[in-house]
């Protein structure tokens, strides 16, 4: 009986520790991730100096109800699996609440590459304009195939303007709804039915001289795949 006891208590140590491992992950820049259920911040203190846009953002984008409720299929801890590439190849604008802009427009190009996930944390390059960023952490929330994706991106860039380069320094929030499928990113079932993705404005800087805008904090931009689904590469 001591022996079978003994035995027990080993094996029982062995899958505590197994499970530990199991949900802890190094990320690429020497971060570990804490286990699942953990991980998750308050997305809403992500967004708190702009919340009046943020949540409008979130009611236009289907994220919440008009009972201002998230639906339960993005509400869960356990998201899909969003790892890998994926394209839009017909990005539309399609709100903002930017005055004098032309709504519905045509966009370029954007591509994800989402990297190292582990239960809600991931890691993204988000490339609009031929601009690359890489952003960590990405926070994702989710049940089954539909999630919602926030982030925050810094990001700074020299822009070629009448013969001369200007700097730009922008620091905005992203927010990303879907479904994952085996073609790529779409929309979900319950709302709207293309793969939708937003920004929000933080803090935008630039050299006025050049007669460039200047995006107040709060201005933001809901963009949608065209044809409904942003592809897998």
């Amino acid at each position: 009986m001591k022996r079978k006891r003994i035995i027990f208590g080993l094996c029982f140590l062995m899958t505590i520790g197994f499970i530990s491992s199991s949900c802890t992950k190094v990320s690429s820049e020497g971060k570990t991730f804490v286990p699942i259920g953990e991980e998750m911040i308050d997305v809403e203190e992500l967004f708190s100096q702009v919340k009046p846009s943020f949540d409008e953002v979130r009611n236009k984008m289907g994220i919440v109800n008009q009972q201002n409720a998230t639906p339960s299929c993005y509400e869960d801890l356990i998201p899909p699996k969003l790892e890998g590439s994926y394209v839009m190849n017909q990005t539309m604008l399609v709100e903002s609440n930017m005055e004098n802009i032309q709504i519905p427009a045509s966009m370029s190009d954007v591509t994800m590459r989402f990297m190292g996930q582990h239960n809600s944390k991931a890691v993204i390059e988000f490339t609009e304009s031929s601009i690359t960023q890489k952003t960590e952490p990405v926070y994702i929330i989710g049940n089954g195939n539909g999630f919602t994706a926030y982030f925050i991106e810094n990001k700074e860039y020299d822009q070629a303007y009448n013969g001369q380069t200007y700097h730009v320094k922008i620091k905005r929030g992203i927010i990303m709804c879907g479904s994952v499928t085996a073609a790529g990113l779409s929309g979900v079932s319950d709302g709207h039915a293309k793969f939708r993705y937003a920004s929000i404005i933080l803090n935008w800087e630039n050299d006025p001289a050049f007669g460039l805008p200047q995006f107040e904090p709060g201005t933001y931009f809901i963009y949608e795949e065209g044809d409904g689904l942003a592809e897998k590469l």
